[in-house]
Parts: structure tokens; sequence; C-alpha cells
């Protein structure tokens, strides 16, 4: 992945991985840098789960983030691509955890 914007001038660059460990058991991984115009607003995030397939039709899944920010950055895992509210996190590292399904009909 890879994104840059004008106003202002940022850069995101990311890359994820998938890998088969045995039978219905896939272990993945994601890697994203924000490189912000303003170096305050920089963050890097890193997110590994494992998903098992119970059928075609079912997943069930496990996954980990987080997000180092800079001093002026308060990206969250929970909350930047969900109707989540968020906690005070600018500076700090965020993590999270999530574990659930999906069902496909």
């Amino acid at each position: 992945l890879a994104q840059t914007t004008g106003r202002p001038s940022d850069d995101a660059f990311g890359v994820g991985l998938r890998y088969a460990l045995v039978g219905n058991i896939f272990l993945k991984g994601q890697y994203y840098v924000l490189s912000a115009d303003d170096s305050d607003q920089d963050a890097d995030m890193i997110a590994v789960g494992a998903d098992y397939h119970y059928s075609d039709e079912l997943r069930f899944y496990l996954n980990y983030a987080q997000i180092d920010n800079e001093d002026g950055q308060d990206r969250q895992p929970w909350v930047q691509a969900s109707t989540l509210t968020g906690t005070e996190t600018v500076g700090e590292t965020a993590h999270s955890v999530a574990a659930g399904l999906v069902y496909n009909f």
C-alpha cells in the first residue's frame, strides 16, 4: 500500500502478509507507516493475527494491533476503522485485541 495526500502533505506506506500454517489455520501480519507533513503527526502500526477456517462459510479470527503515535498524533486501532469512540492517546502507544467470527451466506 502506498498513499499520498496534497493538503497536508502526508504519505502512508504499508505491507501485509498471510501465511497458511497448517490445515485451516492462517497467520497474518501488517505494518503501516504514516509519514506526516508535521513530524509530530507520524505514526507506525503493526498488526498480527490468526484465522481458523472452520468451513467455507465460517471463519474465526483473533487479532492484535498497536499504533505508536508521535507527540501530536492520536491514532487508535479500535477507532480509525469503526464506529467506536476513542480515548485520549496523543503521543501514546495504543493497543487493541479483536476476536470474532465471519459467516458468509
